[in-house]
């Protein structure tokens, strides 16, 4: 990440993180400050679209909807029940859920240890 993106990043989770209530409140004295080099690169392109995913995500977590990271673990954790109810319970071997998503039994079960999903309830 670029350093004007990791000081927008670290400025906006400031913002939210000094927030009280629904509207962000940027602390708008950072902004002020001099710069002391003056930036001789132009923005790229991915700066700009690391920069409005940040504050995209950022916005969404204030409205309270789910952030991009949110969605795919839900994906995931509703891939991994689906396997293991098909695999009645069953993590490991030849006929358990980690062959048929074709991961490796300690990826999947540190993915469901992240996740909070207990094989044996699909037993």
């Amino acid at each position: 990440m670029a350093g004007n993106v990791r000081e927008l990043a670290n400025f906006i989770e400031r913002a939210v993180i000094l927030t009280r209530g629904k509207s962000l409140e940027a602390p708008l004295a950072e902004l002020r400050k001099v710069q002391t080099q003056p930036s001789t690169q132009p923005a790229r392109a991915q700066d700009s679209n690391e920069i409005a995913r940040i504050v995209k995500e950022t916005i969404n977590a204030l409205n309270g909807k789910k952030s991009i990271d949110d969605e795919q673990a839900q994906k995931q954790r509703e891939e991994i029940i689906r396997a293991l109810a098909e695999c009645k319970g069953r993590v490991g071997g030849e006929d358990g859920a980690a062959t048929r998503l074709g991961i490796n039994l300690t990826t999947l079960l540190s993915r469901m240890k992240k996740l909070d999903i207990n094989a044996k309830q699909f037993s």
